[in-house]
């Protein structure tokens, strides 16, 4: 531990103030004579009203646009990746979901997304909040399910375990050839997201031929499970990046 050099680049830090990191970076030196007395940290700027009222509401926005960065078939993937966390896992999600889904119906329109967030303290705008829900309304229902909101909120790196990736890799590999070929692909794209006005088979194509240029670096025209973990692996570390870039 004195040897490492301390970083607040992790997920979890990524929606917290920079007033609180820096007081925990005071509370972690390692010359304990510079650390900050018990009086001294109470009176730091962040103890004493510059903490924000609401940050769960900022990191709801900051992740929001951080997933929206991701290509479509990682965002299909993460979200059926949602049903792999425990109750206790997603038990604070649920809370929040619950208290923006106003009549109770497991959906969230842009009303419900905007009020709740608004009220909770987090002023963005409807048009904000409508761009970005486009990106995360996957099946195109024009409201987001509960698995949608889970996935944008959940940190990346607990959904995308190597345990949780072998398992989706068999379930989207239905043939069993150890391969993911373009019609197993776009298989995934039809069943998650189906053909909408907003959608066409050229473009569900275009996205499947995007993907596999992405992972394939054998380039054998399929995704193996290495190609497979080594992509969805960069796509959360980029998704991420992005919300410490947001934040």
């Amino acid at each position: 531990m004195c040897k490492s050099k301390l970083s607040f680049e992790q997920d979890c830090w990524s929606s917290v103030s920079k007033g609180a990191i820096a007081c925990v970076r005071s509370l972690l030196d390692k010359d304990p004579a510079k650390r900050p007395t018990p009086a001294a940290v109470l009176a730091q700027p962040w103890l004493c009203g510059d903490a924000p009222a609401n940050p769960m509401q900022h990191t709801v926005v900051n992740r929001f646009k951080a997933f929206s960065s991701a290509s479509k078939m990682k965002r299909i993937v993460m979200k059926n990746l949602v049903h792999t966390l425990t109750a206790d896992e997603l038990q604070g999600l649920k809370k929040l979901f619950d208290s923006f889904d106003r009549n109770k119906d497991k959906k969230l329109t842009l009303d419900e997304l905007w009020k709740g967030l608004n009220q909770s303290g987090a002023r963005v705008k409807q048009a904000e909040i409508k761009e970005l829900m486009a990106t995360v309304d996957m099946d195109s229902s024009g409201s987001i399910d509960y698995e949608e909101f889970i996935a944008v909120l959940v940190h990346k790196v607990k959904l995308c375990t190597e345990e949780n990736l072998r398992q989706m890799f068999r379930e989207i590999d239905t043939d069993g050839s150890g391969q993911l070929q373009r019609p197993e692909l776009l298989a995934v794209l039809l069943k998650n997201e189906g053909m909408t006005p907003r959608t066409s088979m050229s473009a569900l194509n275009a996205e499947v031929q995007a993907l596999i240029e992405e992972c394939d670096t054998d380039h054998d025209g399929s995704i193996n499970y290495s190609e497979f973990l080594v992509a969805m692996r960069r796509g959360a570390r980029s998704v991420m990046r992005a919300e410490h870039m947001n934040s």
